[in-house]
């Protein structure tokens, strides 16, 4: 039988195999070694850590969570294990959790920019717009030319109907990082909102082949182009929107409505089925398969579908004049 310092012994082994794993980039042995470790010393601080970060970096975040609370109910004044629970459960959609463990990472002495702008993300997600606006300042007063809480402070002008502000933080942002690539997509999100689309595709065109555009800003850039009357132009970044995520209803929709624009009826029809398929009432999908149904001469299926679309949205001009016209056809 080993004695409780043979087992400590190996324990520290298994560690130090496991910090040399880490090094030559084995991330499955280092783990390993780990789980070893810790089932010869279960309170091993250095071995609780190390596999806390391990599953924490490669986003398993439920075993990550599950080691953090090991190695916290060890060593219960370690901030960073505060912070890496409240990271986890500001992925995990569990914002007020995730508050938490940020305000008792800083009671235990972390006060670190980072750790400022995570607080203030929690803040905003859970709408309190106060509590996000002062942690983001408290970052930048840390860390003057910090990207992301410019641009978490951008989003909260936005949302206040500040736009002239939040154009120029989102501006900062971008300057102070150019690989923020979320910086110009919001950005792209307010010119759109001032009905300035060729400011939008601008400012997404500044986004670097190596920093690729999100789901959302593919989706941005081709709703831009389609604003421009660019309906061809809008159909590449539209079909990258979708492919990346599939689900994307707005996009499914505006990339519907310009494959009609460039006389791509059948195209058209199969995108404006799959937005369908997510939402039956959207009245942009509707519009678009009523116009493509119409094309093909199928008059009484798109007669059904622009009169759904018009009592899903009734202050659309779009959808009334594509009735109206119909109507005079069928006449």
């Amino acid at each position: 039988m080993q004695s409780a310092r043979d087992r400590l012994r190996y324990a520290e082994n298994y560690l130090v195999l496991a910090r040399q794993q880490l090094e030559g980039d084995k991330p499955a042995e280092a783990y390993a070694s780990l789980r070893r470790a810790l089932g010869l010393a279960p309170g091993n601080v250095e071995a609780l850590r190390a596999i806390s970060r391990l599953l924490y970096n490669a986003n398993d975040f439920a075993e990550a969570e599950a080691y953090l609370q090991r190695w916290r109910a060890v060593k219960d004044d370690d901030p960073e294990a505060c912070l890496l629970l409240g990271n986890i459960y500001l992925s995990t959609e569990r914002a007020g959790l995730a508050m938490e463990h940020y305000r008792e990472a800083r009671r235990l002495g972390d006060d670190s920019p980072d750790l400022l702008f995570n607080q203030g993300l929690a803040a905003y997600l859970a709408s309190d717009m106060e509590g996000a606006e002062q942690a983001f300042r408290q970052a930048l007063a840390l860390a003057p030319d910090f990207a992301r809480a410019l641009d978490g402070l951008g989003c909260i002008a936005r949302n206040r109907g500040q736009l002239e502000a939040a154009i120029a933080l989102f501006r900062r942002a971008a300057a102070a990082d150019p690989t923020l690539v979320e910086a110009l997509e919001h950005l792209a999100q307010v010119y759109l909102e001032q009905e300035e689309p060729a400011r939008a595709r601008e400012a997404l065109a500044q986004v670097s082949s190596k920093q690729p555009l999100s789901a959302r800003g593919w989706y941005l850039l081709g709703v831009a182009q389609m604003r421009c009357k660019n309906y061809l132009g809008a159909i590449n970044p539209l079909r990258h929107a979708v492919s990346q995520e599939p689900a994307h209803e707005d996009a499914l929709s505006a990339l519907a409505y310009c494959y009609h624009h460039t006389g791509q009826s059948e195209q058209a029809l199969a995108a404006a089925e799959q937005a369908l398929a997510r939402n039956p009432d959207s009245p942009d999908a509707l519009l678009v398969r009523g116009q493509a149904l119409w094309a093909q001469g199928r008059l009484d299926e798109a007669h059904r579908d622009l009169v759904r679309a018009r009592q899903c949205d009734p202050d659309s001009e779009e959808i009334a004049t594509a009735l109206h016209a119909l109507l005079r056809e069928e006449r």
